[in-house]
């Protein structure tokens, strides 16, 4: 977009709309002036000429010697052209060559528009052509300089008013278009940074008072109701965390206090060790529901820092590296160098750690688990490999919904919603998460877009 800020469109439209109608309006209004006005005048002229016509018409009546060829006459009566011809049509006196064609010798006027040779221009003549009683014709003509020259002060006046009246109108449009497009980005850029968890923004004011601040105030206002109903609902999360994890860990420990008495019954020890699964179960989802909740609702780009993904995946590594060898799988990791991205540490490690438990959970003995880090079209990418049973085509847009479990697995223990998380944290972070066939099993990309927000 370079220095210069772009037209807002529409504004802009508006205003070469208001301009075009304008100039529109005012076209049509010359031209119903220029028409009655030169109407009214050519009447008058074929008017006054009749009316020559028929004086003529009794002072060469009974005439065999006319002065038609005297200069003189054409200026006393202020005509431009004369002629009298015999009954023929031939010319007998005056400066007009031939009579025009279509003239009726009725004594009633005729308007011939012709070119004028020198300039090209259109000009008008009025014509009257009279039968004499002794069958000899007399024309007399006369042009209309009068209507050309109102022809010229009507386009003059149009040229010279309303055209720059129009070029105001758009210049206007355009200034007061790029004042709108100016306000528009800045509410966006701050809407931008809004959704991104930046709840203390607000839309910039101006100093117009106008419909655009009228809107960013009620804006602004629904902003501090949501940034009020957002820290309401951490303190309700805080709250919900303690009243259930309190008891739920005292059950916990009295279900182990009674899972180690000695004296119990084998098969009672048995159920109790299932109630504890019971309520392990119940705290994990306790605490995933949360999580994803406060990620989903307050979370901000305000914790990002440079983040070198390389670290967090050696960090996974060294931890599940054990828990894979245990299960008969084994993990490896490959990576070209550091691979930094900006982002929260703690967040962009659980939603890795998240995908690497998936996969060790699903793949069976023996079985392949590759952690990958890599760049793609200057992109940095994460992506986890496994040699289990993948996951079909038609279920891998369910597979982020909370609490989904795919039903041929739902054997398998788990919450749901590990990649319900997964899924939150990368909206967060702005990555695209993919899957796709490993050929066997699963390969899920976490693709970190550099020209998006983890610039």
């Amino acid at each position: 977009m370079g220095t210069m800020l772009k037209l807002s469109w529409p504004t802009f439209k508006l205003a070469a709309f208001a301009a075009a109608a304008y100039v529109s309006a005012s076209v049509v209004t010359f031209a119903l002036m220029h028409w009655k006005i030169s109407s009214e005048e050519l009447e008058r002229f074929e008017t006054l000429l009749e009316l020559q016509g028929s004086a003529l018409s009794v002072q060469f009546s009974g005439q065999t010697q006319s002065d038609l060829d005297d200069k003189t006459f054409n200026k006393t009566y202020r005509l431009t052209r004369s002629g009298l011809f015999g009954s023929d049509g031939a010319r007998l006196q005056g400066n007009l060559r031939k009579i025009p064609s279509d003239l009726p010798l009725d004594g009633k006027a005729l308007l011939v528009n012709r070119a004028n040779r020198s300039n090209g221009d259109e000009s008008q003549m009025i014509y009257v052509g009279i039968r004499l009683p002794d069958q000899r014709i007399l024309v007399i003509g006369r042009d209309t300089p009068e209507v050309i020259q109102l022809d010229k002060i009507v386009r003059n006046a149009l040229v010279e008013g309303v055209i720059p009246v129009s070029l105001v109108f758009v210049g206007i449009g355009a200034i007061v278009s790029r004042q709108i497009k100016g306000r528009l980005k800045d509410a966006q850029t701050c809407l931008d940074d809004i959704k991104l968890g930046h709840f203390k923004r607000r839309l910039p004011l101006s100093s117009a008072n106008d419909e655009l601040d009228s809107l960013s105030m009620s804006v602004n206002e629904m902003l501090e109701e949501l940034e009020r109903a957002i820290s309401e609902l951490h303190h309700v999360g805080d709250h919900i965390a303690h009243d259930l994890r309190t008891p739920l860990s005292r059950v916990r420990a009295h279900l182990e206090i009674a899972q180690n008495a000695v004296s119990l019954p084998e098969d009672l020890r048995d159920s109790i060790s299932l109630a504890a699964s019971g309520v392990d179960q119940m705290l994990a989802t306790t605490t995933a529901m949360l999580r994803a909740a406060r990620i989903e609702a307050g979370r901000s780009r305000a914790y990002f820092r440079e983040v070198n993904l390389l670290e967090i995946a050696t960090e996974l590594f060294d931890f599940y590296e054990p828990l894979a060898s245990s299960k008969g799988l084994k993990l490896t990791l490959h990576a070209d160098g550091p691979l930094p991205v900006q982002g929260d540490r703690e967040l962009l490690m659980e939603a890795v750690s998240n995908l690497i438990d998936n996969a060790i959970k699903f793949t069976p003995a023996p079985g392949l688990i590759e952690i990958t880090l890599c760049k793609r079209a200057q992109n940095p990418v994460v992506r986890i490999r496994d040699t289990g049973l993948g996951i079909p085509n038609d279920r891998r847009s369910n597979v982020f919904q909370r609490f989904y479990r795919d039903p041929e697995r739902s054997d398998t223990p788990g919450t749901g919603l590990g990649l319900a998380l997964v899924a939150s944290i990368g909206k967060l972070h702005g990555f695209e998460i993919e899957i796709r066939d490993g050929l066997p099993g699963c390969i899920f990309e976490l693709i970190f877009k550099q020209e998006g927000r983890n610039l």
